[in-house]
């Protein structure tokens, strides 16, 4: 006991010295800390204040080795998009780690100036971030990086071995895209460090030029520490070509691999399947693979049923010959199986190489055939279970329902995407109550259309329920990989029409409450609609945009009128739009009495989803000659929860004053250029214009690109077994999604960068 009480004394000695704190609530508000202690270092992580939804946040440093740390960088998952740094520098500048986008995971490393920290001394850096919704919380871990610590766990090799080959796949989908091979990723030079004899070093202070070796080291740095190298390469495993890769800790020799992580001993620049598997699978990691076999066999015995076979009686008629088994069936990169034992092993051999997977019958309490399916750690014998999830243990082969559930309490945005995922299965079945009875929602309510959901209670997630209604719900969530120990409580919203509804999910564990539509605050009260819409923090680019979008709006609304014989300035004289004419503005998704004008502008805007809800718009209107619109012209601003103010016409690169029509003339010597990337976050240029700040883009460079996107497209090519896939363009898009013929008569005031936006498309063979 005497030597506990010196360890937690010696840690608070340590908060105290550099004014650290302990642990504190995980709500975030101006004030909240939390600490953090590794090998040769304690971090705080400081919330310096909170408010118009940016949230700005101090982490400090101490030293507590014995010897001088020379470089460090830092770790750490976030909500927001981080805006602005003092005192470090972002180490992962890609696409691919998320630099600076929100709910990613960013390493911030030394400014260059402050890496050396002596023993016993601090170093602290800040930056600020959005917080649109409150989704912000204290990190549950936070990473330390620096010359101290080189020590390297087989684990941890095999998990920097596994990030290093996410960043392969990034690189060869691109390729892919192009219609191009693994092959040619390699012979064009992308890994030409990494793949080399010797590997590559890396580390946070190496730079490489080739663009696959720099996405290695940033991967690679980021969890494996010291004198590290990296080797990628290609093989073939069942006749298909693939990568892969070693992570080696040249102090130790130890090497870690993957596909197939190993337990320290493989071959060195070659696929070592013969080597022994290595297998620590976290609580999570097993329900987690539970929850992936489970999709594989829904899949597979919905394959069944499609072609008319007997889906019910797969499991004793030979479908899953090892995987309904008491042994299960072992996971193997390498394993040639058949039916729905290949199906399960196809989706999990890359993630789950070794883990053991059962599948099993059950029958629900009104008598339908349900599944389930467990998975276990050979080494550990933890056990996960979908549903259910378990703590690590459960009864193998065997659908346990009293096990202590394994579910992790939701964040407050997982809890709003949950409630997002109900409100639109709701959506589907107020429909089909309005297309098959005519009922509005409250009469949906009053014909008991959600005899669970809509009680106090509300509707426990894996509850037995013949309401159909209810069972939307529940299948949604189960089939979107949502459910735990939730409840779920839908709502009418008071409206003219009874048309309105809402959603709320509750986390029973926590008692934590999500809402759709989503509000601006996280003090919720169960089973009561908050009317407070999400808080928009929008860049200047965006409001522009966001008022192009509010002006196409207002321009149709004066057509109709036109089109009826109104006058339209007297209609704004007369207050068609009653609230956005004033400084105060239309405030989108919270104004509930409204003028027809205002009720035009308030519905095409949210026809768009929640992207615009919290926007505040303003309707200005002049009278002027040779006007589009006779002797009155018109501009419209769009205003954010932080004061920021988009315009159009005339968009500004600043803020524009709020109800002024600010007519900013850009200098017409300054030039802008205007990129083509191959694709969203590519660093790959296609192809770029310089142009007088102020114009717009030529229609010749619009059908040049487009044509470029086109050539993007490819022919369908075999995609496993069974399917086949191509790549279809889609369009030209920058980065906040507006497609660049919108460029045609829209200014540019500043450097634009547009990117080739494809997507998958999949089919079955001989369809």
């Amino acid at each position: 006991m005497t030597k506990i009480k010196k360890i937690i004394s010696g840690i608070t000695a340590l908060a105290i010295t550099c004014g650290l704190s302990l642990p504190a609530s995980a709500v975030l508000n101006k004030g909240d800390s939390r600490a953090y202690r590794g090998t040769g270092y304690l971090a705080k992580y400081e919330v310096l204040s909170v408010k118009d939804g940016y949230t700005t946040v101090q982490i400090t440093l101490k030293n507590t080795s014995k010897k001088t740390i020379n470089n460090w960088a830092v770790g750490f998952e976030h909500e927001g998009r981080i805006l602005s740094l003092k005192n470090g520098r972002i180490f992962d500048t890609n696409y691919l780690y998320n630099s600076g986008y929100a709910y990613g995971y960013n390493v911030i490393r030394d400014s260059g100036t402050n890496g050396k920290v002596a023993p016993n001394e601090c170093v602290s850096f800040s930056f600020t971030m959005t917080d649109e919704n409150g989704y912000n919380e204290l990190p549950e871990r936070l990473k330390v990086y620096s010359d101290v610590d080189k020590s390297n766990t087989v684990d941890g090799l095999n998990k920097a071995a596994s990030e290093c080959y996410k960043a392969v796949n990034e690189i060869f989908w691109a390729y892919e895209c192009e219609g191009l091979s693994l092959e040619d990723c390699f012979k064009n030079g992308e890994f030409t460090k990494a793949n080399s004899k010797d590997g590559m070093k890396t580390g946070f202070n190496y730079k490489y030029t080739a663009k696959g070796d720099s996405e290695i080291n940033i991967a690679a740095s980021q969890f494996a520490r010291g004198n590290i190298s990296v080797y990628v390469g290609r093989t073939t495993t069942n006749g298909e070509e693939h990568a892969f890769v070693q992570i080696k800790d040249n102090k130790t020799g130890k090497i870690g691999q993957y596909p197939h992580p190993a337990q320290g001993t493989v071959t060195w620049g070659t696929f070592d399947l013969n080597a022994p598997i290595y297998t620590n699978y976290s609580v999570d990691d097993v329900n987690r693979a539970a929850k992936w076999a489970y999709n594989a066999v829904a899949e597979y015995i919905a394959d069944l049923e499609t072609v008319g076979e007997d889906f019910m009686g797969s499991f004793e008629n030979g479908g899953f010959l090892y995987a309904h088994s008491n042994e299960g069936l072992k996971i193997d990169f390498s394993g040639s199986l058949a039916e729905g034992d290949q199906a399960i092993n196809e989706e999990m051999k890359l993630y789950y190489d070794g883990i053991i997977v059962y599948a099993g019958k059950k029958t629900s309490s009104d008598g339908e055939f349900e599944f389930f399916v467990q998975a276990k750690d050979p080494e550990t014998g933890k056990i996960g279970q979908y549903p259910n999830p378990t703590q690590g243990e459960a009864t193998w082969g065997t659908f346990d329902e009293n096990t202590p559930s394994g579910a992790k309490p939701l964040s407050d945005k997982e809890l709003d995407e949950e409630a997002e995922t109900a409100y639109y299965a709701a959506a589907e079945y107020f429909t089909d109550m309005y297309y098959d009875h005519g009922w509005n929602v409250q009469e949906v309510f009053d014909n008991g259309g959600y005899s669970q959901a809509h009680t106090k209670d509300g509707l426990k997630i894996g509850t037995a329920t013949d309401n159909d209604g209810d069972k939307y719900i529940i299948e949604e969530l189960l089939c979107n990989g949502y459910g735990g120990n939730i409840s779920v409580y839908v709502g009418e919203i008071e409206s003219e029409n009874h048309d309105e509804y809402f959603v709320q999910i509750k986390d029973n564990t926590t008692g934590k409450i999500g809402q759709y539509p989503t509000p601006d605050h996280r003090d919720l009260e169960w089973g009561t609609y908050s009317k407070a819409p999400a808080k928009m923090t929008h860049d200047q680019r965006t409001l522009n945009g966001d008022a192009k979008t509010a002006y196409n709006a207002v321009a149709e609304y004066l057509a109709n009128l036109e089109t009826e014989g109104y006058d339209v300035w007297e209609c704004y004289k007369n207050g068609c739009f009653a609230k956005a004419s004033t400084k105060e503005g239309l405030k989108i998704g919270q104004e509930t009495s409204l003028t027809d004008g205002d009720k035009f502008i308030n519905n095409e805007l949210r026809c768009n989803g929640r992207y615009y809800e919290g926007l505040t718009v303003y309707v200005g209107m002049k009278k002027i000659s040779n006007s589009k619109y006779g002797d009155i012209d018109f501009f419209v601003q769009v205003k954010d929860a932080t004061g920021r103010v988009g315009q159009y016409p005339d968009p500004t690169r600043d803020s524009a004053t709020w109800g002024t029509l600010h007519a900013k003339e850009p200098n017409q010597s300054e030039k802008v250029t205007v990129s083509l990337y191959d694709h969203p976050g590519s660093a790959t240029k296609i192809d770029s214009i310089q142009l007088k700040a102020g114009s717009s883009i030529p229609e010749s460079t619009i059908a040049s690109w487009n044509e470029l996107g086109e050539s993007k497209t490819t022919g369908y090519k075999p995609y496993g077994s069974d399917r086949l896939m191509r790549t279809v363009f889609v369009s030209i898009q920058s980065a906040t999604g507006e497609r660049i013929e919108e460029y045609i008569d829209k200014p540019i005031l500043e450097d634009l960068d547009f990117f080739i936006c494809t997507v998958l498309d999949e089919r079955e063979k001989g369809f």
